[in-house]
């Protein structure tokens, strides 16, 4: 898990009761403050009276500022957790994000730091990946191979990729998954495999230790033609066009695995020529 609940719920405890404490502060220092005023308005107290009221009044409500800033810190974890948890291959662009959380990369990033320095977040961090800023997110796994298991849906029986020690939802019919090996991935599945809908499960294959390495394709931001998209998309996953359309909202995406060298590159240079980034990545074969 990236969210440490026990230290945000301590967090928010804290700053609720300072909030009430602080606006209980404020609302009786302003009493005292208008019957100061009230009484240099009828010549009975001077300047200094009104001063000696004003301070405080205005000290507290500056204080009062610093527990709701640190509740929105609190909030601010809750999304980049929810952002997190949906990740499917572990690294999430920071220009995705940003689109994300609707501000700005470089504030983001500030953000995020402060999230992480409260001690909120864990097991993330801000880096780089092929000349882009990424939140890299590691589950606490030594190794990428033990950061992902394949399950198998109870319900419609798909094989999906989940994070290890992790739960969600089914891709394709919404059934629970979840984690079955917290320390390494046992579950393999044979390529092309369908669910009883009809939609393309996101496979993984162990390749044949005597042929060249094969390649997962990445599809890492969708472009102006998201149309096209999502009809070439559709072609090489089998997905419905519902599936497909909300499947390549999440990206960055893996659009197919373990596909040798000539056929990722043609599919690589189809998805550019509608304006699609696409990386490739040499299979780990798990």
């Amino acid at each position: 898990m990236f969210l440490n609940k026990s230290k945000i719920f301590n967090s928010r405890l804290l700053n609720w009761f300072m909030i009430v404490l602080l606006s209980a502060l404020v609302l009786f220092s302003s009493a005292l403050l208008i019957a100061a005023i009230s009484g240099f308005a009828d010549g009975e107290d001077d300047i200094f009276g009104v001063i000696l009221f004003l301070v405080p009044t205005a000290a507290f409500a500056c204080l009062l500022i610093i527990p709701i800033i640190n509740l929105s810190i609190c909030g601010l974890a809750n999304k980049f957790n929810n952002l997190f948890e949906t990740d499917a291959d572990g690294i999430v662009l920071l220009e995705y994000a940003s689109r994300v959380f609707r501000v700005d990369e470089k504030m983001l990033s500030r953000k995020f730091d402060k999230v992480v320095s409260k001690g909120f977040l864990s097991n993330c961090s801000l880096g780089e990946h092929n000349g882009q800023s990424v939140f890299i997110l590691n589950n606490g796994a030594k190794n990428h191979e033990d950061r992902y298991e394949v399950v198998k849906c109870p319900n419609c029986g798909a094989f999906s990729q989940i994070r290890t020690g992790f739960s969600q939802s089914c891709s394709f019919c919404g059934g629970p998954l979840k984690s079955t090996n917290p320390v390494a991935n046992t579950i393999k599945q044979p390529q092309n495999q369908f669910s009883p809908y009809g939609v393309a499960s996101k496979a993984y294959v162990v390749p044949d230790p005597g042929t060249k390495a094969n390649y997962d394709i990445y599809l890492k931001s969708v472009g102006e033609k998201k149309g096209h998209i999502i009809q070439l998309t559709m072609q090489i996953t089998a997905m419905n066009y519902q599936a497909c359309r909300g499947y390549i909202e999440s990206t960055p995406i893996i659009i197919q695995k373990n596909v040798p060298l000539d056929a990722a590159l043609t599919i690589k240079r189809r998805f550019e020529a509608e304006g699609a980034s696409i990386e490739l990545v040499t299979s780990r074969g798990i």
